[in-house]
């Protein structure tokens, strides 16, 4: 909220599934904000979601959303979403940023870089975007996650690996995608302690993305 009251935005992707403040409470505040202060633009909402169910749409826009996107995200789907929402003036350049050529040299990479650079058509402007925004909020979620798991509140816990697995998975970190669901899938078992070896595997995947990503962005800024 402290970002959009400060900062002038023509278009916000919001994850239904975020640490501290779930995607749906965000944007009933930012709807109640405009209202408050009589903005007269009203900011497009556009809700990223793993669900691609019919109902999940109108509880969107019910909420106060003015579209929906699944993940993982497709670049052709972000952008063909950005130039619906955004005014043609603002997505002239959307796309247009520089590429880096594509290797497949990835054995042991905690991020599968290739597949993610095709996914993006070589674009590393969005790939440094997509890695500083996951790397800051695994720096959050670390910490939840870690006192969900020692006071086995796997409510909490489930609903946090879950957002890390939808992350994961847009960023072609699969190791970690492949431990979260792993992680996901004990916690749902209310009634099953969840072993400490597999929340330690979870996470030093999450400090082997983390140091992966921020080592690229380094190469890259």
């Amino acid at each position: 909220m402290g970002l959009i009251k400060n900062k002038k935005y023509d278009l916000v992707f919001m994850d239904i599934q975020m640490p501290v403040m779930d995607g749906y409470e965000a944007t009933t505040k930012i709807r109640e904000w405009e209202q408050e202060t009589s903005r007269e633009t009203r900011i497009p909402i556009i809700a990223m979601t793993a669900h691609a169910l019919a109902g999940y749409r109108k509880q969107c826009i019910k909420i106060g959303m003015d579209d929906y996107i699944t993940k993982p995200l497709n670049r052709n789907d972000f952008i063909d979403m950005a130039q619906k929402w955004l005014p043609s003036t603002s997505t002239d350049n959307i796309g247009s940023s520089k590429s880096m050529p594509l290797t497949s040299d990835q054995s042991e990479s905690p991020v599968d870089i290739y597949n993610l650079l095709a996914e993006m058509q070589g674009d590393t402007e969005i790939v440094v975007d997509l890695f500083d925004s996951f790397s800051n909020s695994l720096e959050q979620q670390k910490v939840t996650t870690r006192r969900a798991f020692d006071t086995q509140n796997n409510p909490l816990l489930e609903k946090e690996v879950h957002a890390i697995k939808g992350a994961a998975l847009n960023v072609f970190a699969g190791d970690l995608a492949r431990v979260a669901k792993e992680l996901e899938e004990a916690s749902k078992a209310e009634d099953t302690q969840i072993s400490q070896n597999l929340f330690l595997r979870f996470e030093k995947s999450i400090d082997e993305a983390q140091a992966y990503m921020q080592n690229f962005v380094s190469t890259q800024t």
